[in-house]
């Protein structure tokens, strides 16, 4: 598969286009059809991936017929340029990860520099409060399981808990996360020097996810069986 960045002057967009294997992926017509997304995408502003596979879905078809393997437009992130603001994007050399992040500030070497930071480092939010209460639950599970395996005390074993999850959350919360390129500077740190403030992030990597829906599936099938 690939991911790609289109922009224009008003918005940017970031699409996932998914196939089978990467052989298919090198195939001329499949990064032609790419292209084509890209270039429709920087000329209108699509915000759901269901209008943008509707649109494409007699070509998607063919190349499918044409390389026998299943394409899919799989996730689609389309940002406004702010006012006064700007929005910066990176795209990986192997074109199979991407990010793009709009900042309230005219600065379009901060915005850059963030997009390759985020691609870099994959965070789950902007802010701790931002995180999903679940992903949160899951990692202090975790913790507490280690906890209890080291036979320490209650209270103890509470501070610890906490501390680890602290830390947790400041590695994958955007602000607080050690800035790539200057690793005595936070990201937080290094808005404040040129204030400016991210507005909002997105990032792909080719596949990530699809992993667990297939495992999950699996254990669907599994658990089917036994019934």
């Amino acid at each position: 598969g690939a991911v790609e960045i289109a922009e224009n002057d008003a918005h940017t967009s970031l699409v996932e286009i998914n196939s089978e294997t990467d052989f298919a992926a090198k195939d001329s017509q499949f990064k032609d059809f790419v292209t084509e997304v890209a270039n429709y995408l920087s000329n209108n502003p699509v915000i759901n991936i269901s209008d943008l596979s509707s649109k494409f879905e007699e070509k998607r078809q063919s190349l499918i017929q044409s390389i026998g393997e299943n394409i899919q437009l799989r996730r689609l992130v389309t940002l406004e340029v702010p006012s006064n603001g700007c929005i910066g994007s990176y795209l990986h050399s192997d074109g199979r990860l991407a990010a793009i992040v709009s900042i309230d500030t005219d600065n379009k070497e901060l915005a850059k520099d963030l997009a390759m930071h985020v691609s870099a480092t994959n965070p789950s939010c902007l802010r701790s409060e931002d995180i999903d209460p679940e992903l949160l639950e899951r990692e202090r599970s975790i913790f507490l399981a280690q906890a209890k395996d080291s036979g320490k005390d209650v209270s103890i074993m509470e501070k610890i808990v906490e501390g680890k999850v602290k830390r947790f959350l400041s590695e994958v919360t955007l602000l607080s996360q050690v800035f790539v390129k200057d690793p005595d500077k936070s990201i937080e740190e290094l808005l404040n020097d040129n204030n400016a403030s991210i507005i909002s992030f997105a990032r792909f990597k080719v596949g990530e996810g699809i992993e667990v829906e297939v495992k999950d599936f699996a254990a669907e099938v599994a658990e089917q069986l036994q019934q």
